[in-house]
């Protein structure tokens, strides 16, 4: 508790000035709302009424945000890292040969439309996170009123206050939608997109549905998971380029390697932070 104290007083004598700088600029410079800056800070200002309009709780609500965009990100990468790290042999060298392919298209130039063209990557990012979700649940929302589910038999009525939510960790590791469901493949994803009737489009990190809710689905699906997708994507593609990494716990031999277990705190998943990794800078 007290480092989490010490984060929200250094935070608040960061933020609270520029908040305070701002709102006097909005005041007093007439172009302001054509010149303001577009950024997280500027849209809780914008949007924050009453109680929720002061200073710090302005600040409170950006260490929100941060710590959700932020967490959920290295945890996922990390436990990318895990399965990589895990079976380096097996996959490893294929990733990096796609990374280096795709680089080779615009002479060693990343560009957006370069982290689309990662397909197996991408796929090894979303069975990581299939078999990882950081909950094992997802929608979860408290009911304001009463509700009866008419397709239930006979039909049940959940009280207000009722807290909900979907199974999303074992609808994602069910036998029932993904073949060999318990057992680690890389690139399943990737295989679908190339199946007949599959697409380019298809499967992909970012996509949502019945079958794959970690994101959520529909309307209220995250709208940070494109950002955070090509953020991890750029990150493994450098560790794929510049290393190759292996568990300690296997000798230096990952088809020996037991990727470790991860941590369960009622419905949160994560990954054991006290695991140790090996990397190694490539010799070519």
């Amino acid at each position: 508790m007290h480092r989490i104290r010490r984060h929200h007083r250094n935070a608040r004598k960061t933020l609270v000035p520029e908040i305070v700088r701002r709102r006097h600029q909005a005041a007093n410079t007439p172009e302001w709302q054509a010149k303001k800056p577009n950024d997280m800070l500027q849209w809780l200002e914008d949007a924050s009424e009453g109680a929720d309009a002061t200073p710090e709780r302005m600040v409170d609500r950006q260490l929100g945000m941060s710590f959700a965009a932020i967490h959920t990100t290295t945890n996922h990468l990390t436990n990318v890292i895990y399965d990589l790290a895990a079976r380096w042999d097996e996959y490893g060298p294929e990733l990096r040969a796609e990374v280096e392919g795709v680089l080779a298209e615009t002479n060693g130039a990343w560009k957006k439309t370069s982290l689309t063209k990662l397909s197996k990557m991408d796929s090894f990012m979303k069975e990581s996170q299939r078999l990882n979700p950081p909950s094992a649940l997802s929608f979860n929302r408290k009911l304001q009123k009463s509700y009866t589910i008419p397709s239930s038999n006979p039909p049940q009525t959940l009280p207000t206050n009722s807290y909900i939510a979907v199974a999303s960790g074992p609808i994602s590791a069910s036998e029932s939608i993904y073949d060999s469901a318990a057992t680690f493949d890389g690139f399943r994803f990737h295989r679908m997109r190339l199946a007949p009737g599959g697409s380019a489009q298809s499967h992909q990190f970012v996509t949502t549905g019945l079958e794959s809710m970690t994101f959520g689905h529909g309307r209220f699906a995250c709208p940070g998971r494109f950002f955070a997708s090509n953020e991890s994507k750029i990150i493994l593609a450098l560790l794929l380029l510049k290393y190759e990494t292996r568990l300690v716990n296997d000798g230096g031999k990952s088809a020996e390697a037991v990727r470790p277990k991860n941590l369960v705190f009622a419905d949160a998943c994560y990954p054991d932070p006290e695991v140790k990794v090996m990397f190694k800078r490539r010799s070519t």
